[in-house]
């Protein structure tokens, strides 16, 4: 098997959110019509599908459209999705499935970077109002509503 296939440790690798083009491919009623509407010829529909060959990313978003999909190319930190989902190797080693609720659990995780960072410019704005404050039942009113807002991120981040 040619190198470039098998992911080497130095080497970034490729994760697909289940279905695979494979998969979407073995489950349609005409692959042939499939083919037609990405403008390939059925055969080299059917190698690029199943990945056996390497692939251009047009190859693959032309695959991908005959099956009414887009492709989203997302780069994490290496080691990342290994570390907080289930991976699936494919049988000849060219790349890793993943399901789709994983994937959301996965921009979850990423996303609770950022209700951290909400909440410190909450609190850095709340400290720049008290500084010029002068009506303390409005502040008060303002204090309520940060910290009711605060504490509905702090429960998304756990759910």
């Amino acid at each position: 098997m040619d190198k470039k296939m098998i992911p080497q440790k130095g080497e970034g690798r490729l994760f697909i959110v289940l279905p695979t083009l494979e998969i979407m491919l073995s489950s349609c009623n005409n692959s042939k019509m499939r083919a037609q509407v990405a403008d390939m010829e059925y055969s080299n529909f059917r190698k690029h599908c199943k990945m056996q060959t390497d692939l251009r990313i047009d190859t693959y978003t032309k695959c991908a459209s005959a099956f009414d999909m887009d492709v989203l190319l997302l780069h994490l930190p290496k080691g990342m999705i290994e570390s907080l989902v289930h991976t699936t190797e494919d049988k000849d080693h060219r790349f890793f499935t993943i399901e789709k609720e994983d994937l959301i659990f996965l921009l979850n995780r990423l996303c609770q970077v950022d209700h951290k960072r909400m909440i410190q410019h909450i609190i850095l704005l709340a400290n720049r109002i008290v500084k010029k404050q002068d009506n303390l039942s409005t502040f008060r009113n303002l204090m309520a509503a940060i910290e009711e807002l605060i504490q509905k991120l702090m429960r998304d981040d756990r759910e």
